[in-house]
């Protein structure tokens, strides 16, 4: 079993559909976390400016969409360049 530290309570996970990427929302610090889903290296984390709740990815459009807890949604460029905390 393989084991990584997250965020600050970690809400809800999701794994891109091509199984290559995890990305976990962190409520405490709002901040999402993409992880290399092979080495569960983390590679990147952006901020959600809220306490996110929930997360998914849309393939189609190489997304990521982020709902947080006052009721406002953020979507991420997958395929951007985004600042690392």
């Amino acid at each position: 079993m393989q084991k990584t530290a997250t965020g600050l309570e970690p809400r809800t996970m999701e794994i891109s559909e091509d199984g290559t990427a995890l990305y976990v929302v962190n409520y405490d610090e709002a901040t999402m976390s993409k992880f290399d889903a092979n080495s569960l290296e983390e590679i990147q984390r952006v901020d959600t400016h809220a306490s996110p709740i929930g997360v998914t990815y849309d393939q189609t459009a190489d997304t990521v969409w982020v709902a947080n807890y006052n009721g406002t949604l953020h979507v991420f460029d997958d395929t951007a360049e985004q600042s690392t905390n």
